[in-house]
């Protein structure tokens, strides 16, 4: 039981005494909570169980039927014994003094027999009539158990046991003369009784204790009026009734499922009779889709949340979405010391479990450095909003229906009128809605033609072309050798790879018919229906363009208008939040090695459905607007297409996402060698910002602090001379030598290089992988092996890419291997690209694990903070909350000095900071605050006391006085869910559409 719990059932004259925790603890092990929404637990030590009295006064009797399982479940644990033979035994201590000596007298009169006798009758009627009066057996049963066992401590004349008085033949009420039927009779017929069935084993032992108080007289007893009665509970009785039991139970169940098959039979030849046409051909369309192979990954494809009505070719299906602005991409601001250290200084996998308690790894410098910061910073500090950047990203619930009953879902909100007594969590306005469902806050409908993912991991990380070869070409603006050809016109072998592209992108669609809209392929006469159902899949894809267009600032200008960037950022984004997200998370004792392998299945179904959107879009977008009007296309025609296959940006990742779905299929290229390109540049982006930070004395680089680094990898004798080579190499190309060679002179400098180089890399490699798994959903076998999971996270990813691993690269980027010369010249084409590039666009995206503001470890040390003791009381902050983004300290339910302004510090605050996302700390009221857009929420603060339980969240101060303790689960559980993964809107949406008199501190 919780210690909440405990105080609700125990007396407050108790709970209240200072010696209840005491003795709580004396009587108790106390398990902390293990999940984010358990609390601590109290269990009772072994060797007091059986002192424990499950009719306890103050229990409910729910809580006796639950203290009576537990027990049950333990004796049955420790003595094999079958749950339905076992009896728990009362626990009576003899009394020898005092005003309650001989208290139980009073169960060995006549009176007490004639009420115990009456109530029995009377229970017997109403269990007969199919009565509830569980609750009046079993305490009338436990009350003759005690007294039973009552009667054998006590040494009195036969006439005056309790055994004699259940032997007694009693009188009714209503009648002059005693009937022929007593108390023990009445038990034992009780025990033939089927519906007694759950309490014969305690009949049977009360039944044994007379007995054995008084064997001759009971037995002659029950002689007398030739009763048989098998006293031995362990054996014979409890297996009979067992064994009658569990035949009672499958009878009734055969009976119940026989009648509901009836019924549901009935029901389907109604439906049958109705539905004729409509069934024949579902059941058509069903028999082909079996044909299918079983291997391949199936969309989302279940019945219409609201029509209840299965996916079928004659409309629309998909999933709901919400379109939104993320603030969790950052990059390293390395004008701040402590947060490069924090980056580079964090666990060396990501995909490793981040411990509960920050361990004490390093040096003794190091941990001296960890100590002074966090004694520094009782709160903090927050991370630079310079160094954040706003991105499109989209959730879902993946919860599915059809286009048509979204529409007239959305009507209905659209038509909603106006409750005084109600704030809508949906704006109609954004054509937002909740998802009928789950509650969910949506503004868009992902639709799903598609009905499987049949593209294969290990076809598409293949290498058919030379890598070779396709640099020489790639770095030529002038030679479109993988088809193109600028000097003829819209050629054959363009057009063919220009319409693979659509037609790749439809590939998987549930029916040919799809690729018949673009009259690319197929019969262009249909009729009506098929009409109206492309020109709804149409719409439905522009619907998601547009919101993504829209939040993002890019503006649609006409609807027909599409920017593949926007689209490719949208992906990358909402995959660079998955991959954030599930850093530090671990494995959970599963035999895999991979990131791929932690993706939850919500998320893994949201980013193929998005990922193919994407690749469809691109296909019907690029398709619609050049094929037919390129007749004679001219270079700049070609390049505006396709441009050149490789480019360079301070994010290869987005670049790579665009190349997958436009340059790839349109020039026939190895999706491999795109990989390994952008791999390539990726690295030489992160070389030579590092460099440039070297080069201008940054403090960060010239604290030894640097070289106390934890986790430095050890990297081969061949790898720092690539390394070494190659910084010499962009040394040259950027015109900066002077401190990075005297820098490298340091013999510890190559392993940290080395060590920033590797950690600044392994996000790209993970958001990559976890791209084409979800692009590819064929062929993936975790892999399970011993050294391939010694192996640092980086080197597992390029094997799972197929491309060479980081050391391999670095040799061959330095001019060594069949390939290098070619690297080289990538490497050099990407510093032309650097140098014209202004300051504000370099920079390496953050390493380590993304957080939130750091809290204190208790809560009550935040208002120890001098900003929070002011010495002019005209400055005190009656109610303080702290950003968890920046940190900064904001007044709560005050409003600004700003005339023209009707928000609060808190909305303001959060338009500048997080834009329209807000988390805060309120310290006095335990809790969090919650802000999306002019809405928001509460909820409990991520601090537990020493019994493992949270405050009351409204409560002003602590609820019982006690220290609150941060817990780092439920804390990682804010940051992960409702920050990384965004469920901050839904969480407020939920609890508006919960709410009906809105008001107070519940919602705003």
């Amino acid at each position: 039981m919780s210690f909440s719990e405990i105080c609700n059932v125990v007396p407050d004259l108790l709970t209240t005494d200072e010696m209840f925790e005491i003795v709580l603890a004396e009587l108790t092990t106390f398990k902390p909570p293990v999940g984010i929404r358990e609390n601590g637990l109290y269990q009772l030590k072994p060797e007091y169980i059986a002192q424990f009295n499950t009719r306890y006064l103050h229990f409910s009797s729910p809580k006796m039927a639950e203290a009576e399982t537990v027990m049950k479940t333990f004796i049955h644990n420790q003595t094999k014994k079958p749950m339905d033979q076992i009896v728990i035994e009362p626990c009576l201590e003899p009394i020898e003094s005092g005003p309650f000596v001989n208290i139980g007298a009073f169960t060995r009169t006549d009176v007490f027999t004639h009420f115990i006798f009456s109530v029995l009758k009377f229970a017997s009627e109403e269990l007969q009539k199919e009565g509830d009066v569980d609750g009046i057996l079993g305490l009338v049963f436990s009350l003759l158990h005690t007294a039973a066992i009552d009667d054998l401590q006590v040494n009195n004349n036969i006439e005056q046991t309790f055994s004699y008085h259940m032997c007694q033949p009693l009188k009714n009420v209503s009648e002059t003369e005693k009937s022929s039927e007593s108390l023990a009779l009445l038990l034992a017929s009780f025990a033939r009784l089927p519906i007694f069935n759950p309490y014969r084993s305690s009949i049977i032992r009360i039944i044994h204790l007379i007995h054995k108080k008084n064997p001759e007289f009971v037995t002659a007893h029950f002689v007398e009026y030739n009763c048989q009665v098998d006293l031995d509970i362990g054996e014979n009785v409890g297996d009979k009734s067992s064994e009658k039991k569990g035949k009672d139970k499958k009878e009734f169940a055969k009976k119940k499922q026989k009648k509901a098959l009836a019924m549901l039979q009935k029901q389907q030849k109604k439906f049958a009779k109705k539905n004729k046409t409509f069934i024949d051909e579902e059941f058509e369309e069903e028999e082909n889709t079996m044909d299918t192979d079983t291997d391949d990954w199936m969309y989302p494809h279940s019945q219409c949340i609201l029509c209840r009505m299965p996916c079928d070719s004659k409309s629309i299906f998909g999933i709901l979405g919400f379109v939104q602005p993320s603030n969790t991409h950052r990059s390293v601001p390395f004008e701040t010391p402590e947060w490069v250290y924090e980056a580079y200084g964090s666990v060396q996998n990501l995909d490793e479990q981040e411990p509960e308690v920050e361990p004490e790894v390093g040096s003794d410098k190091w941990q001296e450095y960890k100590r002074e910061i966090n004694e520094k910073n009782t709160i903090g500090p927050g991370f630079p909003n310079s160094h954040v950047k706003m991105k499109t990203v989209i959730s879902s619930c993946c919860h599915t229906l059809h286009y048509s009953c979204y529409n007239n879902h959305l009507t209905n909100v659209l038509n909603r009128g106006n409750q005084l007594t109600r704030n809508n969590p949906d704006d109609p306005n954004k054509l937002e809605c909740l998802c009928p469902l789950c509650r969910s806050l949506n503004n868009t409908f992902i639709p799903i033609p598609w009905k499987a993912n049949s593209r294969s991991i290990v076809n598409s990380m293949k290498t058919d072309q030379s890598y070779q070869k396709f640099l020489s070409y790639a770095l030529n603006s002038s030679n479109f050798e993988f088809g193109i050809d600028k000097n003829t016109v819209f050629s054959p072998k363009l057009r063919q790879n220009f319409e693979a592209l659509f037609t790749h992108a439809s590939s998987s669609f549930s029916d040919d018919r799809y690729a018949g809209m673009l009259n690319l392929a197929g019969d262009n006469s249909a009729d009506e229906g098929l009409n109206k159902t492309l020109m709804n899949l149409v719409t439905s894809l522009k619907l998601v363009a547009s919101n993504i267009y829209n939040d993002g600032n890019c503006g649609l200008g006409r609807m027909d208008d599409f920017s593949f960037a926007t689209i490719c950022n949208s992906v990358g984004a909402t995959i660079s939040d998955l991959e954030m997200s599930l850093r530090g998370v671990g494995y959970q004792d599963k035999p895999t090695t991979l990131i791929v392998d932690q993706i939850p299945t919500i998320s893994l179904s949201l980013i193929r459905v998005f990922t193919e959107y994407a690749n469809t879009m691109t296909g019907y977008n690029f398709a619609v607007k050049y094929m037919g009007i390129l007749d004679q296309p001219t270079e700049s025609d070609i390049v505006a297409l396709g441009g050149i296959p490789i480019k360079f940006s301070n994010s290869p990742f987005q670049d790579l996402i665009g190349a997958t779905f436009l340059h790839a299929p349109f020039y026939g290229i190895d999706l491999n060698h795109f990989v390994k390109s952008y791999f390539i540049i990726e690295i030489a982006n992160v070389l030579s910002f590092l460099m440039y930070e070297f080069n201008k004395n940054a403090e960060w680089s010239t604290n030894p602090l640097l070289f106390e680094l934890p986790g430095v990898t050890e990297a081969s004798s061949i790898s720092i001379q690539a390394l070494s080579e190659l910084v010499s190499f962009i040394s040259q190309q950027l015109n900066i030598n002077s401190q990075m060679n005297a820098a490298w002179r340091n013999p510890k400098f190559p392993s940290v290089f080395y060590h920033l180089l590797l950690k600044s890399v392994t996000p790209f490699l993970r958001k990559t992988a976890i791209f084409f798994y979800a692009r590819c959903a064929k062929d993936y076998v975790p892999q399970q092996l011993p050294e391939f999971e010694s192996y640092v996270e980086a080197d597992r990813l390029c094997d799972f890419l197929n491309i060479p691993h980081l050391d391999s690269t670095l040799v061959g980027m330095c001019g060594k291997g069949t390939e290098s010369q070619d690297s080289t010249m990538l490497v050099k084409e990407c510093m032309n690209h650097i140098k014209s590039w202004p300051p504000s666009h370099l920079s390496i995206e953050y390493p380590g694990i993304v957080k939130l503001l750091k809290l204190s470890k208790r809560l009550d040390e935040i208002f120890l903070l001098p900003i929070l003791r002011p010495t002019n009381r005209d400055q005190s902050i009656p109610e303080p909350a702290f950003c968890l983004f920046c940190g900064e300290l904001i007044k709560v339910q005050q409003k600004p000095d700003r005339a023209k302004s009707d928000m609060g510090y808190c909305n303001l605050h959060r338009e500048s900071c997080g834009r329209n996302i807000g988390i805060f700390l309120l310290p006095k009221r335990a809790s969090i605050l919650f802000l999306n857009g002019s809405q928001g929420s509460f909820m409990p603060a991520p601090y537990l006391d020493l019994h493992g339980e949270s405050e009351d969240t409204m409560s002003l101060g602590c609820r019982r006085g006690r220290p609150q303790y941060l817990s780092k689960a439920r804390y990682d559980h804010l940051v992960k869910y409702f920050w990384l993964q965004h469920g901050i809107p839904d969480y407020i949406a939920r609890k508006l559409y919960a709410t009906l008199d809105v008001g107070g501190w519940d919602t705003l």
